[in-house]
């Protein structure tokens, strides 16, 4: 935080000047908005020592009644149009010691200019101004496009006419569309993040209908391996995770009903008002149901201190973790900035910020059994016994972690981490048969009233306010909530066509995930600081388009997929290289790398080893010795070798422990919301691929899975090889290098007495293609 001289008053900034610093004129004649262009300076760099109740000097930048006259060793902070006569602007350009900010660099000449100009113009303080994104989105008018050949036949909806303008107007052209080969490859990663088959691509390739692309989408979009992609996707956002994290890590044994409740969200394509509500009150909502239950565990999913001597402090960190996650990812907004103090840049105050927070000062949390569950006798007496061995067994490790006697710690280590791995298979045995889930709800009906933290902290509380909405998404009005019920207002709220934020982000993070960036590149920050939307319009037409459609993301989707936009081809050209490098008016389609998941889910699809069994408890894939024993306590159980190859979206999440081909290839932390996923380049990710045993298995099961089905002949092996892996045929100079190579590495096992020489080779082979940019990469 830049701090100004303590023994500064500056409450003068009302006054007015004409001179610069130096004595000159002030040339630009542009209006200088103090709202939009002073005040964030202001604030960003005198908040240390001019805020709240550090007002050092006598000087706050908070609020519009500290603009009022003041002297500083006999010189006026501001002098009315006379930016050279100011002390602020002698401080701050080092001409009175010590030069401001105190112990930080300097501002930059460009911010010192503006202060001057606004000096010399009157230092008049503007009205609040809502502009974009606080106002609600409205019908964008048409593009009006120049060229008559690409707006007849390359625009295939509205889409492409809101890119096409932009494109123009740079003197630009889109590209070419990607083969039909590529595209399906593309389509079918993104929509279910695996590889389409080989049958699945000839019925593709042979269609020759016009509608035969749409078609496609349309099945894809009604796959349930549709669920398992996008739900991770939410997941990543919701900071998903089946454990407390911290020091103990211990396991939330029903977290993963909150998984499947996100995967069949996303599959039955529920309205995305509707999604939103259950969330923030299905406890609340008139006909509850027990997805609207499990829904409201979003609130629980953060980390949880369980050794934590501080209930006070806890409770606070999970108010203000459920309140931040909602800001960023329902809002779009960095709420969490305006906890200890106003939010610096964007209109959020520490009001707005405690009165959101509000709506979840009167829950608890709860373990719940879900309406509709019917037991039987048997299965009411299995859960019971299972229940009671639970006890023994936490029992039990209570005592070993309590036990002071002469046992050596490594022996201890064992066997307290014995009993640690019986309740992880008891806790596995119990979930699909306990009909209960982690959720939240009220306390009571009681009006709730809550206390603004003075810098965020609970020692100082401030003012009480009640459960209210962010002033500036209600047109600046003060909204407060009065039911008892309040959360159920919140969700109304959110959920409304009328709030500027909710659909505007929701149909932003789709365009993300279909072009690897999003309108907006910060998804969960449209604020000041976040990048500013490179097509507004565009983004405004999709959020109404959502709207119109019942809030459906899957026809969202499709009106995304079928663009002209996304059909583009990857590949470069020299003269929009050169104009628009960043890409930013998507004169191509990006090349993305794949997460984590969707490369351990293809490499086991194209093996031929995936289950594609789905919901149910987590599953623990084989880690190695090596990574387990990074930790203190029992972090890893064993599933059936079955159950280890289902989707990596069914792999339990431990916020201590992730899955190392997850983690190198950048995965979430666990712990905080996670908007966008990292795409490094880093070693480590070549020697999993290369040098891990799941690689080199699963290329094993690969080619023993080509020899099947293409027999003996080296060339329909290579072929079908490259069609299952990159959905395409080898091309002559491929087949030509791909046949030596086999030979060559046959050659060499039988010097090595392999026992079938021509089968370890073919597994090589398939170990390289898994490692190709090409299986790696969507284009």
């Amino acid at each position: 935080m830049r701090k100004f001289m303590a023994a500064l008053p500056l409450i003068g900034l009302l006054a007015v000047g004409s001179l610069g610093a130096a004595g000159q004129k002030v040339g630009n004649t542009k209006t200088v908005s103090f709202r939009e262009e002073v005040e964030p300076l202001l604030k960003a760099d005198c908040t240390g020592c001019h805020s709240g109740e550090a007002k050092q000097g006598g000087f706050s930048v908070e609020g519009t009644a500290l603009f009022a006259g003041g002297m500083a060793f006999g010189k006026k902070v501001i002098v009315p149009g006379k930016p050279a006569a100011s002390a602020l602007i002698g401080y701050l350009r080092g001409k009175h010691q010590p030069q401001m900010p105190i112990g930080m660099p300097p501002l930059k000449e460009a911010q010192i200019q503006t202060i001057e100009r606004w000096i010399a113009q009157g230092a008049k303080v503007d009205e609040v101004k809502l502009g974009w994104p606080y106002l609600a989105p409205t019908n964008p008018a048409s593009p009006k496009l120049k060229n008559p050949v690409l707006r007849d036949e390359w625009v295939q909806n509205p889409i492409d006419s809101f890119i096409l303008v932009k494109l123009e107007a740079k003197k630009l052209f889109p590209s070419p569309p990607a083969d039909k080969t590529t595209l399906l490859r593309r389509v079918y990663l993104d929509l279910l993040g695996l590889p389409p088959t080989v049958k699945e691509t000839d019925t593709f390739l042979s269609d020759t209908a016009p509608d035969a692309y749409e078609k496609l989408v349309d099945r894809l979009l009604a796959d349930p391996r549709y669920g398992e992609r996008w739900g991770r996707h939410w997941l990543d956002l919701m900071r998903f995770a089946e454990t407390h994290g911290f020091e103990a890590d211990n396991i939330r044994p029903r977290a993963w009903r909150y998984r499947d409740y996100v995967i069949r969200s996303f599959n039955t394509d529920k309205p995305y008002d509707q999604f939103l509500s259950e969330q923030l009150a299905g406890d609340l909502l008139p006909n509850r149901t027990a997805d609207s239950l499990i829904a409201t565990g979003f609130a629980r999913l953060g980390s949880w201190d369980e050794l934590s001597r501080d209930p006070e402090g806890r409770w606070q960190d999970y108010l203000n973790d459920a309140t931040d996650t909602v800001g960023a990812v329902m809002l779009g907004m960095t709420v969490g900035c305006a906890r200890c103090h106003d939010h610096k840049y964007d209109k959020i105050s520490a009001k707005d910020y405690y009165k959101l927070q509000a709506f979840f000062a009167n829950t608890r949390w709860s373990e719940e059994r879900l309406p509709g569950e019917v037991d039987s006798p048997e299965l009411i007496a299995k859960r019971e016994s299972l229940h009671k061995q639970l006890q023994e067994k936490r029992t039990q490790l209570e005592a070993e972690r309590a036990e002071k006697g002469d046992m050596e710690e490594p022996k201890r280590k064992r066997k307290k981490e014995g009993v640690e791995a019986e309740i992880d298979s008891l806790n596995r045995q119990l979930a699909p048969i306990d009909t209960v889930a982690e959720v939240i709800t009220d306390k009571n009906t009681k009006p709730i009233t809550h206390k603004v933290l003075v810098r965020g902290s609970l020692s100082t509380p401030g003012e009480t306010v009640k459960p209210g909405y962010i002033t500036s998404f209600c047109g600046g009005k003060d909204e407060e909530v009065m039911s008892g019920k309040a959360r159920l207002e919140l969700a109304r709220w959110v959920a409304s066509p009328q709030n500027p934020m909710t659909a505007r982000v929701i149909a932003n993070r789709l365009w993300q995930h279909h072009f690897g960036q999003g309108i907006v590149a910060t998804p969960s920050d449209f604020g000041r600081n976040g990048s500013k939307p490179t097509h507004p319009e565009l983004l405004d037409w999709l959020a109404l388009e959502l709207v119109r459609n019942g809030w459906s993301l899957k026809k969202l989707h499709k009106t995304i997929l079928t663009s002209a936009t996304y059909k583009q081809s990857v590949g470069t050209n020299p003269v929009a290289a050169k104009l628009d490098p960043a890409n930013t008016l998507l004169w191509r389609q990006r090349r993305r790398r794949l997460e984590g998941e969707a490369i351990r889910d293809s490499m086991l699809a194209v093996a031929g080893q995936l289950n594609p069994q789905m919901a149910g408890p987590s599953i623990y894939p084989r880690v190695s010795g090596e990574v387990l024993a990074t930790g203190s306590t029992h972090k890893w159980g064993s599933s059936p070798e079955d159950q280890q190859r289902r989707r990596t979206v069914y792999v339990f999440q431990r916020r201590s422990l992730s899955l190392p081909m997850t983690e190198v290839f950048d995965g979430p932390d666990m712990v905080n919301t996670c908007p966008k996923r990292q795409s490094t380049t880093i070693a480590p990710q070549a020697l999993a691929m290369f040098n891990g045993e799941f690689g080199w298995e699963q290329a094993r099961h690969f080619a023993e899975r080509v020899a099947k089905e293409a027999g003996s002949d080296s060339a329909a092996q290579i072929t079908l090889a490259y069609r299952l892996a990159l959905v395409r045929k080898p091309t002559p100079a491929q087949l030509t290098q791909a046949t030596a190579f086999l030979a060559k590495k046959a050659e060499l096992h039988r010097t090595e007495k392999k026992a079938s020489p021509e089968q370890a080779a073919l597994a090589d082979f398939c170990h390289v293609l898994f490692n190709t940019n090409e299986f790696l990469y969507a284009d």
